[in-house]
């Protein structure tokens, strides 16, 4: 390594270690609270590091990002005054004294591994996030840290211990002054985990704005709202080595936590995506020529560029190649869902989605089998004849499951490379392009799986992130909104415990993928009235009760309950024998809900049948 490398990794270790000193400050202030200061001005501290602030080019906004989350506090706080705001009664709830945090390991009889939620795949889950960076080794050695180090803790007065974990803390939420912690716990995760990725992309050796081989910068996308209850899951795209990105974070996080972000903060670092987000100015006609572009809408000094082209060296294309392998990622998702949280395969009408897309499937069709055996053949690493593509998907993440996240970002890199190159080469958009364009979407899609709690098809990702969540204006074709309709109502199925065990909790959790499923229908068909007024109640109920466990009874909840029930009770069935809205049979709701849902999705599949039985070609 050369002196200059040296030097940059040296000074990426003492960025790191003032961030470290920083936090250890907070925790420092929370556990001997001073009469001389207040946990808001120690948080403020970081904006006059200069070496921190240097990172952000002044666009670090430390007042912005406490003002977001402290409004998001309930106000009826059992010690709120009318008369203070909520900076002054979040400072005064850590001035007194309430809680400490504290690192405790199984030496002083604390097993911090005892993770207590709602949730029944919880144990499962951590370890499919855990595989998604750390391999067995290192999951040892994390192990190991964990119990001679320790992880962080919260204690209250009254000697009640809970991990200080995002996830976990959100389902124990005892009282309404627990939501001062929850913010408190807001506010450094955005700060740790922004400043922690400046750090490594601006000042690493392999710098994240030194593009190689394509001008194409790797950018970072934040996705996840400002709500007290939301995760906080960042991408880095581009072609310079993100997936050493990817590593280098995880690194850093455990060697000060102890524990994966994905656990501390349901924070989780991805380094591949299907768009990139550049500077206007830096946009050349060498970095458009593989991509769509469009306007951010949270930042008008930036573009993103996504794929797939809308032209290829300057003549028109067909998509439906890209289309066709893309709703195959959909049959993938319903049967890692089904082992992922032991849903039984009867289940309807979950695995009636795949009824929807039994073209792709049907053993009659030669070219459909043959597009199976290329899927869950070739991307999942099996060389016989595919009988069963449930236990095909099953083998795949039981035996290569922790070692395949880095490996497929380094394909990705590997195929954006090529993409370009022959792009550069070619003056028509002939097979060899678009095959190499398949096969970096497919890699990209491949790379989701791998990933915790993700998307994996394109069309859903820039419906949800475009459209939902405000990021851009993505041209998309009715059938990718289609795509997106059928994958949220899959992940839907995610709450499947909550909705065997719980179905009220269940219809409230699942509420924003029901919003998703609707607002893609609703683009398909902006005229179905039908359409829009179930998208917008299921918005209600994301607005009302969010982060709730049951329907409570003021006037304006209780209309969008009864509303609930009015639209999705099966007119041959009535609920309970009346039309009280305080005497629902959630069990019954929630299977009306369901099915009503897959039959709006399945009124729309005529319109794509052609495209989904065209012939596919695949060599």
């Amino acid at each position: 390594m050369n002196h200059t490398s040296l030097n940059k990794k040296n000074n990426t270790s003492n960025l790191v270690n003032e961030l470290h000193t920083y936090i250890n400050s907070i925790f420092d202030y929370v556990n001997n609270p001073t009469p001389n200061t207040n946990i808001l001005f120690i948080i403020k501290s970081i904006s006059t590091n200069p070496n921190i602030s240097s990172l952000f080019n002044s666009n670090f906004n430390i007042e912005k990002i406490i003002n977001d989350y402290l409004k998001e506090i309930p106000k009826n706080t059992t010690s709120q005054n009318q008369n203070q705001n909520k900076n002054t009664l979040f400072n005064t709830f850590f001035s007194n004294g309430n809680i400490q945090i504290v690192r405790e390991n199984r030496q002083n009889n604390v097993s911090t591994l005892n993770v207590k939620t709602s949730n029944s795949n919880t144990s499962s889950k951590m370890v499919r996030k855990q595989s998604v960076i750390i391999k067995p080794n290192e999951l040892e050695a994390l192990q190991n840290k964990k119990e001679k180090n320790g992880t962080y803790v919260i204690i209250y007065k009254d000697g009640k211990k809970m991990n200080f974990a995002f996830q976990e803390f959100l389902s124990n939420i005892k009282n309404n002054d627990d939501y001062y912690i929850l913010a408190l716990i807001n506010i450094i995760r955005k700060i740790y985990v922004d400043i922690l990725i400046k750090i490594i992309t601006k000042k690493e050796y392999y710098n994240c704005q030194q593009a190689s081989g394509v001008n194409s910068p790797c950018s970072v996308v934040a996705v996840g709202s400002q709500k007290l209850s939301s995760n906080y899951d960042v991408t880095i795209s581009g072609v310079i080595y993100p997936h050493k990105i990817v590593s280098m974070f995880n690194k850093i996080f455990i060697s000060y936590w102890n524990q994966l972000s994905s656990i501390v903060f349901d924070t989780n670092l991805y380094g591949s995506t299907f768009f990139i987000t550049v500077n206007e100015k830096n946009i050349t006609d060498d970095i458009l020529i593989g991509y769509q572009k469009t306007e951010s809408l949270i930042n008008s000094s930036k573009s993103i560029l996504y794929l797939p082209p809308s032209i290829i060296n300057r003549q028109s294309y067909s998509k439906d190649s890209i289309n066709k392998r893309q709703m195959s990622w959909l049959i993938v998702k319903i049967f890692l869902h089904s082992y992922m949280y032991k849903i039984p395969e009867n289940t309807v009408p979950l695995f009636n989605i795949i009824e929807l897309l039994k073209p792709l499937l049907s053993k009659n069709n030669s070219n459909s089998q043959k597009f199976v055996n290329f899927i869950f053949g070739k991307k999942f690493n099996l060389k016989n004849k595919v009988t069963n593509p449930r236990e095909t998907i099953i083998t795949e993440y039981n035996s290569v499951f922790v070692d395949k996240y880095q490996d497929s970002l380094v394909d990705i890199e590997r195929d954006q490379l090529e993409y370009h190159s022959i792009l550069r080469e070619s003056s028509s958009p002939g097979n060899a392009i678009l095959d190499k364009l398949n096969e970096l979407i497919e890699s990209i899609s491949y790379s989701n799986f791998y990933g915790a709690e993700t998307y994996f098809c394109m069309g859903t990702i820039y419906h949800v992130l475009g459209y939902i969540q405000k990021l851009a204006h993505f041209n998309l074709d009715p059938i990718e909104y289609y795509i997106s309709a059928i994958e949220n109502f899959i992940d839907m199925y995610r709450y499947y415990d909550k909705m065997t065990n719980d179905p009220q909790y269940a219809i409230i959790k699942m509420s924003k993928y029901a919003l998703r499923v609707y607002d893609a229908l609703s683009h398909i068909d902006s005229e179905n009235q039908n359409i829009e007024q179930k998208r917008d109640l299921f918005e209600k109920i994301l607005t009302n009760f969010k982060g709730q466990h049951s329907f409570h009874t003021n006037n304006s909840q209780n209309t969008t309950k009864s509303n609930l029930r009015t639209t999705f009770s099966n007119s041959t069935q009535s609920i309970n024998g009346t039309q009280s809205s305080e005497n629902i049979d959630y069990t019954l709701l929630l299977q009306n809900i369901l099915q009503t849902m897959y039959n709006d999705i399945k009124s729309y599949q005529s319109r794509f049948t052609e495209t989904i039985q065209n012939k596919i070609n695949i060599t």
